[in-house]
């Protein structure tokens, strides 16, 4: 099933995107966070950020896994 939500609140939009079953992420924070709580497969592009970029090597120190 598809469905469109344009509340305007974002905490309507998050706790709806958290319903979901499965999320499809780009890089910005509010994926981030609906992924995370999501308890679905998670889809993400590849590629980002850039192999052996500054933006690598800051998250690489970062440890974030």
């Amino acid at each position: 099933e598809i469905y469109i939500v344009s509340s305007g609140y974002r905490e309507i939009d998050m706790a709806t995107l958290v319903r979901c079953n499965h999320t499809i992420m780009s890089t910005g924070t509010f994926s981030w966070w609906t992924a995370y709580l999501t308890n679905g497969t998670t889809v993400y592009y590849n590629n980002w950020p850039k192999p052996n970029s500054v933006l690598e090597r800051m998250i690489k120190k970062m440890n974030i896994s």
